[in-house]
């Protein structure tokens, strides 16, 4: 992994932290760790999230360059099944919206939040 990413994932798991009603820990890859658990996970009123945290470098044609492998997006699925909040997110601001925290304002409107290559909120 590179050191941006990980940089990236003690950013966001502090600014969550920060928030008094949020508990969200960095999960550290091991052979006792099931394979593709995602990099951050926690609560938030009542409710389970789990988080993959990438890069939001793009190519020349606008495509992010890292997604989740197959095996992240497994075991997504199987949170999101169970009623967790899940994504990949790239900032803090990506996490706070799967979370419910922004408003409006805050949103970026041309930020994409991408799961299973699919946006946030779209039906499948």
């Amino acid at each position: 992994m590179a050191k941006r990413e990980t940089l990236l994932q003690q950013r966001i798991a502090r600014e969550l932290n920060a928030n008094s009603s949020i508990k969200v820990i960095k999960t550290h890859g091991s052979p006792y760790m099931e394979m593709g658990t995602p990099d951050l996970i926690g609560c938030y009123n009542d409710r389970f999230f789990a988080f993959e945290v990438k890069n939001a470098d793009v190519d020349d044609d606008g495509n992010f360059t890292e997604k989740a492998s197959n095996i992240q997006v497994k075991r997504m699925d199987q949170w999101a099944a169970v009623g967790a909040i899940v994504g990949v997110v790239r900032s803090i601001n990506d996490a706070f919206d799967l979370l419910g925290l922004l408003d409006d304002d805050d949103t970026d409107d041309d930020a994409d939040i991408v799961y299973n290559d699919t946006e946030i909120g779209e039906d499948e």
